[in-house]
């Protein structure tokens, strides 16, 4: 587990913007980063001659109006913005090889991105960030509302869940009210009818197989038991994101946090296929992607894979 002292939020000018802004206004308040680096990418900042020479209010650098429309937003949208060691950047290029460059550059601890629906556009930069970035990533949709009092992480007993839940006991702990739960599907082996059982009474033999693993995964963190809420559920024929998403909504979770596969070699960072679909799901849920940062992680190699 660690802190989130360096946050670096992605700006593209569309409707969701606000919503992002004053999201990370209110986490923020509670987590008081080190640093906070609002970044937007532009593909080209150049101007034509030609076009300069027709209309001479565009002569003025790209990059500096933007940037102040930037500052802008950000001020209109983040209360007490001047308590904040704040950098604005505007980069010239692909947009996610400069996503992931810069936050390597600025050794970035979390990104945050807005989390489009299908008719806002195609989201395809944010879920690529959380594939191949080295750094957290927190999801938030145009509907997220300033709340963080119940914590949502689904586990399946990896360290990738581990991370998980003690980043969320982490930001639990920031509200003495807080509830904590975890969350762990469990299905039947195929062949189980061999045994004998009834589908119920298989499915009572897991059940109690996974809270006994719940058990000895809980006891390995530095959480105290009693703050944690273990759900289980039998898989169903809808996907685990699906069962994820809405057993958060049952219990009105306001932050859904799952754990980033890591690093299997140089040129890969996996997310898993359970955090992939949680992050193409259109739910109203903020979503933290928790990745375990690699302070050696060999940014120059990886980036010829992108």
């Amino acid at each position: 587990m660690y802190s989130f002292k360096r946050i670096l939020a992605a700006i593209d000018f569309s409707n969701i913007d606000e919503t992002v802004i004053r999201y990370l206004s209110f986490l923020c308040g509670i987590i008081r980063p080190e640093k906070i680096y609002f970044v937007n990418i532009q593909r080209d900042l150049d101007v034509p001659e030609g076009i300069r020479e027709k209309f001479p209010e565009l002569n003025r650098p790209q990059d500096e109006k933007l940037r102040e429309e930037m500052m802008q937003l950000v001020q209109a949208n983040f209360p007490g913005f001047e308590n904040f060691d704040i950098e604005y950047d505007v980069v010239e290029g692909s947009p996610l090889p400069e996503m992931l460059r810069w936050t390597h550059i600025k050794n970035v601890d979390l990104a945050v991105v807005g989390k489009k629906t299908e008719s806002e556009g195609s989201g395809m930069l944010a879920q690529q960030m959380a594939r191949k970035g080295s750094c957290s990533v927190l999801f938030v949709p145009n509907s997220a509302q300033a709340k963080l009092e119940k914590f949502f992480t689904a586990i399946d007993f990896s360290e990738n869940a581990k991370l998980a839940l003690e980043e969320g006991w982490r930001l639990a702990q920031q509200h003495k009210d807080a509830g904590l739960f975890c969350y762990h599907t469990y299905n039947l082996p195929l062949g189980f009818y061999k045994t004998g059982k009834t589908e119920e009474e298989f499915a009572a033999i897991m059940l109690e197989n996974a809270k006994s693993k719940c058990a000895n995964f809980i006891s390995e963190l530095n959480i105290p038991h009693e703050r944690i809420t273990a759900l289980f559920e039998l898989e169903e024929k809808k996907s685990v994101a699906e069962m994820i998403t809405r057993a958060a909504e049952q219990n009105n979770a306001d932050l859904i946090l799952v754990g980033a596969k890591g690093r299997t070699n140089i040129t890969a960072m996996l997310l898993g296929s359970v955090a992939e679909k949680l992050i193409k799901l259109d739910k109203n849920i903020p979503l933290l992607v928790v990745k375990q940062k690699d302070k050696s992680f060999k940014f120059l190699d990886f980036i010829k894979n992108v």
